[in-house]
């Protein structure tokens, strides 16, 4: 089940969910700009974060999930390199994660992304396998908002039998009348020449106290449909970064700091994980520290039931 948050505004691991590009078990912060003065999220001048760490542990206090994000910066303040490492610890395997993402703008708004993705899984006593994937992607807007992009993305596979395939995306980006993100949708060509574009997902926002309040996903890949409903809770402080990077590129802005997340799933893997927040702030009232409870229906010993996550700023 994906934690879609963290993407910017604060948190959680990663361990993709097979609907969501890219984002799923830790919010990697990403942010984008400094929260401009104001109240919190909008106001007051705060410094830009630069470093996520989260560490995950089980039921008997064993590490199962390490992970850091690293955060670059232009001039206007706009991310241009994000760089992400995760370990996961199994019984007997060790699944490890490198993602590299450089963002390029056109004036104001985002006009290419490309990620470089290395996997490596080590099973006792067998030799190492892993994947290379990347992806590079093309932004087009129209009335100051990117309204589509395309995808093209090449997965190899290393190990005793190696693979490529590439897909080709081609995702569509609806706003409200105040320019807020409703709805974003995917489609994906058949791996066949000339194949046809497929409905792969779509994702419905919902938006409260200038704030994300939830998001429905919708999965049409696999035979049986599924179906992801998020629900976010709130405090008064800031968030870490004020967007979260649930759209490839594309950020959605919340300006408070998260509480709570709750994941229901329905359909293939259904169940619930709700994520509770126990966070400490600075001086800038932005999080520092953040100790997350993780409650998961059905159980599942290869995840975490706690993260420790740290914050840190550009000094």
């Amino acid at each position: 089940m994906t934690r879609q948050q963290f993407t910017i505004a604060t948190n959680i691991s990663k361990r993709y969910m097979t609907v969501v590009l890219a984002a799923t078990i830790v919010f990697l912060a990403l942010g984008c700009k400094k929260n401009p003065a104001g109240t919190p999220g909008t106001t007051g001048a705060t410094a830009l974060l630069t470093k996520v760490t989260l560490v995950g542990t089980n039921a008997v206090n064993n590490t199962v999930e390490s992970a850091a994000t690293l955060i670059s910066y232009d001039a206007n303040d706009n991310f241009t390199q994000t760089q992400f490492t995760d370990t996961s610890f199994g019984l007997d395997i060790t699944f490890t994660t490198n993602e590299i993402t450089t963002f390029t703008y056109g004036g104001s708004l985002i006009s290419n992304l490309t990620e470089a993705i290395t996997t490596q899984t080590s099973v006792l006593g067998q030799a190492p396998y892993g994947t290379n994937d990347s992806t590079y992607v093309t932004f087009y807007s129209s009335g100051g908002q990117v309204t589509y992009f395309t995808t093209i993305n090449k997965i190899s596979t290393t190990g005793v039998f190696p693979t490529t395939v590439t897909t080709l995306d081609s995702s569509l980006v609806s706003y409200d009348a105040n320019g807020y993100i409703t709805s974003y949708t995917v489609y994906q060509q058949d791996t066949v020449p000339g194949g046809l574009y497929n409905l792969f997902y779509t994702q419905m926002f919902t938006y409260s106290g200038g704030n994300l309040a939830g998001y429905v996903l919708v999965n049409y890949s696999t035979p049986n449909q599924s179906t992801t409903t998020a629900t976010y809770t709130y405090n008064n402080h800031y968030a870490a970064s004020p967007f979260y990077n649930i759209i490839p590129g594309i950020f959605i802005k919340s300006a408070n700091d998260v509480s709570g997340l709750s994941l229901t799933q329905t359909g293939v893997n259904a169940g619930s994980t709700v994520y509770t927040y126990n966070t400490t702030y600075n001086s800038s009232n932005q999080p520092t520290l953040a100790s997350v409870a993780v409650s998961m229906t059905p159980t599942n010993a290869s995840f975490p039931v706690a993260e420790t996550i740290q914050y840190y700023y550009q000094q």
